[in-house]
């Protein structure tokens, strides 16, 4: 009783407070706010080792962004994400809801559950909260923020501060870091960034370079930092062949104690009159496996170093218009290893209003390692509301 009430007060106090902001910024106040209110119900199967299984998860996601101009060239940010999950994947997890919560790789833990119950929990998160200063070519931010310093569309080996996997289709804004991030704009097509992301332990420290130039019509990037106890050194470029996107990003990870990492990506995309959009990339990554299971691809722990759990990878996504309010399409990665694994990803999705959408997603993984055949799929189905 206790719970189900306290659940009601903070779901009234959620949309009330984002109604209360969205009127103060109509009222011409200085502060810009958005979000929206998602429901995304999932169906799972797996089948490993002769064994088969199939449960069914809910999750009702509601997000506020806000800006708040404090002066001339100041403002506050903040990102607030609350989500309740329920329904059997929350009973058959006994540690998801501490799990999601500990998931903070930041100085400070600003995550807590204020409920959690068997069969469901409801999780808030700060995961943006900083201040931002700019004045002439300056820019500084401090706090929960999103350093990106990826270029290339899939993956980002220079993305030494957020790492970050496709699989998670359903966190549009990726992760923040508690960080200091300093720009100083050289031109108008360069710049020099740095950034430091500190803890009480300093093998834990992730600090960075980062310089941008513009030369013939591509764009460049050269980074120099220091991962945890490793020294990296990295670049990308993006530009365009013809009418064709080229994107190409690499980093190095070296350690006096833990094995070095190279990894490298290229890619090219297009798109064609009409809206259909095709989309090629290759990764090769010298610390990920030649044998693993299709599984670790949904299970991998990812990190700047290690960005994905095969040696190599060849990427191929399409989307497409079908009509004004409908669009389709689907992501395929091939892993020429052992076991030949297989991602695939169909997507649809349909605008029933403005500010509604509604999507469906799949995610299937495929292997060779016991007979060509899916031991996992997840089916998902997003109804979201943006405000």
């Amino acid at each position: 009783m206790k719970n189900g009430l306290t659940l009601l007060l903070f779901v009234g106090s959620i949309i009330g407070f984002s109604s209360s902001m969205t009127a103060q910024e109509k009222n011409g106040l200085p502060i810009e706010t958005g979000g929206y209110v998602k429901y995304l119900g999932s169906l799972f199967h797996f089948d490993l080792l002769g064994t088969s299984d199939t449960y069914t998860g809910h999750l009702i996601h509601h997000r506020l962004n806000a800006d708040i101009a404090l002066s001339t060239g100041l403002s506050f940010n903040i990102g607030w994400r609350n989500q309740l999950y329920f329904g059997e994947l929350v009973e058959r997890s006994p540690g998801f809801a501490v799990g999601l919560r500990s998931q903070q790789n930041d100085f400070l833990n600003l995550s807590w559950n204020p409920i959690n119950e068997t069969s469901y929990f409801l999780n808030s998160t700060l995961d943006r909260l900083y201040l931002e200063w700019y004045h002439g070519d300056w820019e500084v931010s401090a706090g929960r923020q999103r350093v990106n310093w990826g270029i290339s569309n899939i993956w980002n080996p220079n993305d030494i501060f957020n790492a970050y996997s496709f699989i998670d289709f359903d966190y549009e804004e990726r992760p923040g870091s508690d960080a200091l991030l300093v720009k100083y704009y050289l031109s108008a097509t360069s710049s020099i960034e740095f950034s430091a992301r500190v803890w009480d332990e300093t093998s834990r420290w992730i600090l960075g370079a980062l310089y941008k130039f513009n030369k013939n019509q591509y764009d460049y990037q050269l980074l120099a930092g220091l991962f945890r106890d490793h020294f990296v050194l990295g670049g990308g470029w993006a530009g365009a062949i013809v009418n064709t996107g080229f994107k190409g990003e690499w980093s190095w990870f070296t350690s006096t104690t833990e094995p070095d990492n190279f990894i490298a990506t290229l890619g090219l995309d297009h798109v064609y009159p009409g809206g259909t959009y095709l989309s090629f990339g290759y990764l090769y990554n010298h610390l990920g496996a030649l044998d693993a299971s299709v599984i670790d691809l949904f299970t991998f722990q990812i990190s700047a170093k290690n960005i994905y759990p095969y040696r190599h990878a060849l990427l191929f996504q399409n989307t497409f218009q079908i009509s004004p309010l409908t669009n389709a399409g689907y992501t395929a990665v091939y892993s020429p290893s052992v076991g030949h694994q297989v991602f695939f990803g169909p997507l649809f999705s349909y605008s029933l209003k403005n500010n509604l959408d509604l999507n469906f997603v799949a995610q299937i993984g495929l292997d060779n390692s016991d007979g060509f055949r899916s031991p996992f799929q997840s089916y998902y189905l997003r109804l979201k509301w943006s405000y």
